[in-house]
């Protein structure tokens, strides 16, 4: 019988969150909590513990729970010496090879990282950060997504590129906000259409394009220019803009939003002399897509953290779950984390002094998370 010790409970943990790994495909706990009717509930994946990892959570007030783990079709795991696993009170538990074990004492968290800049720039950094979150992190419950302009492909190539050393999400935002991808139990990314179907409202990206088109025009394509379609998507319509003619290009398209009778906004993102802008419907954007991931894989704010280095993570970090600024932060991040720090009452928002990935473990630590 396996009892938990005060340091694993999760402080609005009402059950038992067990962390199975398995070569099933889909496996399922069968279980009976307070020697109660037996019942079953199939198993989630959990990509960021590894490919073999899946996740369950049975509501428990008392967490005495008796149960077997079994692929569906007739095959079961139970213990070598007895009939069935025993847990005796709530807290998070991992089940590898017949052995059940309190998870790391510290908080269940979902970490929420921008890509270029941020988890990504240093391959040491990176491996550093996917060991820890390995071990200590996701043997808790954690969560790891990550928030990129990128779209799926692009960041299915920098995989690639980064084979070995990036850690594995278990969810993708990707394209400023504007696709959300859960993983299916073969860690394949499926597109959340319900997301897609929330930035559908109001929207119209081919009239976005004829309005983008007529302010290229206007301002010649020296100056404004679509980028290529692969950066691109019917709800993400991306133009180079030189600096000379930001803000004529930004009030121009501004206008032709207004009138086309499109719902939409404006991101601006990019240094020196050419930025990028990226017009997307009035529900996307890294805030509003985080959100939406943090209620999906049922994790409060406070207990979320936003991880970023530039200007187009500013809108991440203006809700109210945690964030944290890396050490090399861009300027135009770094004035808007010096004129927030003197707001941040509660201290939810921290300026780490080491770089990239570095700094992720560094502001966990921080916030007292880590």
């Amino acid at each position: 019988v396996i009892d938990s010790s005060v340091d694993n409970l999760d402080e609005d943990l009402e059950g038992v969150r067990l962390l199975y790994s398995s070569s099933w495909t889909s496996p399922k706990i069968k279980f009976s909590v307070d020697l109660q009717e037996w019942t079953e509930k199939e198993c989630e994946s959990f990509h960021s513990f590894g490919d073999s990892w899946k996740e369950v959570f049975v509501p428990t007030s008392s967490g005495y729970l008796e149960f077997v783990m079994t692929d569906g079709e007739g095959n079961y795991d139970h213990p070598a010496n007895r009939d069935n696993y025993l847990i005796a009170s709530v807290g998070v538990y991992t089940l590898q090879n017949k052995t059940i074990t309190p998870a790391p004492s510290g908080p269940r968290c979902l970490v929420v990282s921008d890509l270029d800049g941020t988890m990504v720039g240093s391959d040491s950094a990176t491996e550093r950060f996917a060991s820890y979150w390995r071990n200590h992190q996701a043997p808790r419950g954690s969560r790891l997504v990550f928030s990129t302009g990128r779209t799926k492909s692009q960041y299915l190539d920098l995989v690639s590129e980064r084979a070995g050393v990036m850690p594995e999400p278990d969810a993708l935002i990707s394209a400023v906000g504007t696709r959300v991808y859960l993983r299916d139990s073969k860690g394949a990314y499926c597109q959340d259409q319900t997301w897609t179907a929330v930035l559908d409202a109001g929207w119209d990206g081919e009239k976005v394009r004829s309005g983008v088109q007529r302010v290229i025009k206007l301002c010649t394509n020296e100056r404004v220019h679509f980028r290529p379609e692969n950066e691109m998507n019917s709800h993400k319509v991306t133009c180079g803009v030189h600096v000379d003619v930001l803000e004529q290009a930004m009030e121009r398209i501004t206008q032709e939003l207004v009138r086309e009778g499109v719902k939409g906004k404006l991101i601006v993102s990019g240094m020196g002399d050419w930025r990028y802008i990226d017009i997307v419907p009035l529900r996307a954007g890294k805030l509003e897509s985080l959100e939406h991931v943090c209620s999906l894989l049922g994790f409060s704010q406070d207990a979320t953290v936003a991880c970023g280095d530039s200007g187009n993570d500013i809108a991440m970090f203006e809700g109210s779950h945690r964030s944290i600024v890396v050490g090399n932060a861009q300027p135009d991040l770094v004035r808007w984390m010096e004129d927030q720090q003197d707001q941040d009452g509660r201290g939810t928002l921290v300026f780490a002094e080491k770089h990239m990935a570095d700094g992720i473990l560094e502001g966990l630590d921080l916030l007292g998370m880590y």
